[in-house]
């Protein structure tokens, strides 16, 4: 449950930072695990593998410990007991007092698994919190000589902050100091202030709510809090702030708080302070300013990034603007015309500077949603009894951060989809002369103003003929024949569509494909299939690298302006009739000595074309499969601000959005790969009816 007195932005950088530790904590447990339960388990470490496996260990306790200050500067006690008992166990493996192995990583994994579901919970203030107890006591099995450890008793005093002035929180907080806050210590004992531990106890007050957040808020109005972290001691959670301020914080309406001075050598005492000292006459010498360290990167909000790239795009439209309008001041002075179309000129190199600036402050490596998959794989092939390993590569491939956050469902479904339907059991894989360990690939590279991911596994592949039978069985297809591979990821996509007869955790309720289907394409993206029975199968994913502002081609055909993407014109031709062949209801182009499929694009659109002596076409898509498009004129190159058609009532195929022109006229933006797609479909496709 969320504190009422937590700022939403704290709690919105709470959840960012959280999340990156927990991805590269389960990055480095799943690792652990293949290394304590695969083959080579029983097999002695080198000099080297002690040490990465050392410097591993370490980072998951920093990883930890991090999350136990974060969960107990919101408050969220239970994230802070989880993150203190899983950094007490990597504590004793650390000091070799406890030993890896797969049970114990499990136990973590079981352990950060709940601590996700702790911390996004606290997303929902309704909700009731998840419990935790279970798995604490799980966790606590790994911990013998801990386990007589007494829970306290209500209405006993608790150990208060007296017994702890030995040093033992003063130490801790100081030695957890980086090089920011060391540099802040050394800046407040410079300037006098009273530095000292503060400690808040909960306990004291057991039948009230922790206010640890008011007393966070207080410190901060009456001085600085340097350092804070939760104190966690025998299942009981205090708060220590490291503080620097003009007087001892004190406060009658909160809960009493313990003062503990920091002692040090060379600090400066408040009450008797030193009179400093006169600067040397004959030096002359400068006192030093405190030291102060910059940082190379800040944290922005999503909402900021877009409100900026729909900025950039109101200036794109201005600019074009004033290139409409220049023609209209041919009777102005002509040196007055050459200085305003120079400054055209020059506006829009700054304006397209500024964009190719915003679109790479938006990506994000694919890495975002790529960590979050080897745990679903791992969860899925020990619940289905399968062996699989997962291997990413092209993580660092970068697209916009929108794009980033709806494609972790799309690509999860394809994964678990793959375990389901793909990889076969170990002895199946064993009889097809295979290795019993199935693998799944998920790849990510760029390509132009494109991101390509693929998911590809070596398992048993789509069975064409099964998919086809039950594709007859449903009416989807009247013809006796094979369904090519469109057509095959045509009817995988239908809703209801699944060749399972039972449905578990992975699939067999016919409808995630659907869903993967309609996220990609409303994404801008298309999705194809390739497969081959026995060997495995890859589905293919193309998306746009963002989906706000784009080079678009300006063509009119019947009446009607559109805007195709450039990244996807490979080149613009003349069409000579005589080079043109009819063949099978259809019209194909010699390209090259290549046959290329021919169309009018207002035949798609169903438009009346105007009578043109030239007839311009606009050869779109791959080197592998292209299309020529024939259009009545090409207007020139703009800069589009792309508004997608969300709505499904005035979706249509082949149009993926739309923009403003210069004039404020509206032009559609065309769907190069719908378009291609729904041109190389047969006419008689499953499913037309």
């Amino acid at each position: 449950m969320i504190p009422p007195d937590v700022p939403f932005s704290d709690l919105e950088g709470f959840f960012e930072e959280a999340d990156e530790h927990l991805q590269n904590i389960t990055r480095l447990l799943l690792e652990f695990e293949q290394r304590y339960s695969g083959s080579g388990k029983d097999r002695p470490l080198t000099a080297l593998e002690k040490a990465r496996q050392a410097e591993e260990i370490n980072a998951l306790f920093r990883s930890f410990h991090t999350l136990k200050g974060l969960c107990g500067m919101v408050g969220l006690s239970a994230g802070a007991e989880l993150s203190h008992a899983m950094e007490s166990i990597l504590r004793e493996v650390r000091d070799q007092h406890l030993e890896f192995s797969a049970e114990l990583i499990g136990a973590l994994i079981e352990g950060v698994k709940r601590l996700t579901v702790v911390i996004a919970a606290l997303r929902n203030p309704a909700a009731p919190p998840p419990p935790v107890e279970d798995i604490l006591l799980r966790l606590q099995a790994y911990r013998p000589e801990k386990s007589a450890s007494k829970k306290p008793v209500v209405g006993k005093e608790s150990p208060s902050a007296s017994a702890l002035q030995g040093g033992a929180v003063t130490d801790n907080l100081l030695s957890s100091l980086n090089d920011l806050e060391k540099a802040l210590l050394e800046e407040m004992k410079q300037a006098g202030m009273q530095i000292g531990v503060v400690v808040y106890d909960p306990t004291r007050q057991p039948g009230e709510k922790s206010r640890v957040n008011q007393i966070r808020a207080f410190l901060e109005a009456q001085g600085k809090i340097i350092k804070a972290q939760p104190i966690i001691e025998n299942q009981v959670v205090r708060f220590a702030f490291l503080y620097a301020g003009r007087v001892r914080p004190e406060a009658p309406d909160l809960p009493p708080l313990d003062w503990i001075p920091l002692q040090e050598p060379g600090w400066v005492s408040p009450v008797e302070p030193a009179a400093p000292e006169p600067a040397s006459e004959a030096t002359g010498a400068p006192v030093a300013p405190p030291a102060v360290i910059s940082t190379v990167s800040i944290r922005v909000e999503l909402a900021r990034m877009d409100a900026l790239m729909q900025t950039v795009g109101d200036l794109v439209i201005t600019r074009s603007r004033l290139e409409e309008i220049l023609p209209e001041l041919r009777g102005a002075p002509p040196a007055a015309l050459d200085r305003l179309e120079q400054i055209i000129t020059r506006m829009g190199r700054q304006v397209r500077n500024l964009r190719q600036t915003v679109v790479r402050m938006r990506l994000v490596p694919l890495s975002e949603v790529f960590s979050r998959m080897p745990l679903a794989v791992r969860d899925l092939a020990q619940q289905s009894g399968k062996e699989v390993q997962m291997i990413l590569e092209g993580a660092e491939t970068e697209i916009d951060k929108s794009l980033v956050e709806r494609l972790l469902d799309p690509l999860l479904h394809l994964v678990r989809n793959a375990i389901s339907h793909g990889i076969e059991d170990p002895q199946e894989r064993v009889q097809a002369g295979k290795p019993p360990q199935g693998t799944i690939w998920v790849r990510g590279r760029p390509e132009g103003d494109r991101v390509i991911i693929e998911v590809s596994d070596d398992g048993r592949g789509v069975d064409v003929q099964k998919v086809t039978e039950k594709a007859r069985a449903l009416g989807w297809l009247k013809e006796d024949r094979l369904l090519n591979m469109n057509e095959v990821l045509e009817v995988l996509c239908r809703p209801g569509f699944s060749t399972r007869e039972d449905a578990d955790m992975g699939a067999g309720r016919g409808v995630g494909m659907n869903v993967v289907m309609e996220t990609i394409r409303h994404l801008g993206g298309q999705m194809s299939l390739t497969s081959e029975w026995g060997k495995g199968t890859t589905f293919s994913l193309r998306l746009p690298l963002t989906l706000t502002i784009l080079d678009a081609l300006i063509a009119e055909s019947g009446g009607e302006r559109y805007a195709i993407p450039r990244a996807l014109v490979r080149e613009v031709i003349e069409v000579n009739p005589a080079e043109t062949t009819r063949f099978m209801n259809s019209t194909l182009l010699t390209l090259r000595g290549k046959a290329v499929p021919l169309f009018a694009l207002h035949d798609f659109f169903h438009t009346t074309p105007k009578p043109s002596r030239i007839i311009p076409g606009i050869v779109l898509g791959d080197e592998d499969h292209p299309v020529c498009v024939m259009v009545d004129r090409v207007v020139g190159i703009r800069e589009a601000v792309m508004h997608p058609l969300s709505d499904p009532l005035v979706r249509t195929a082949g149009i993926k959005g739309a923009t403003e022109m210069g004039d404020g006229s509206v032009v559609l933006i065309v769907d190069p790969e719908d378009i291609i797609y729904n041109v190389a479909r047969p006419r008689e496709n499953p499913q037309e009816e």
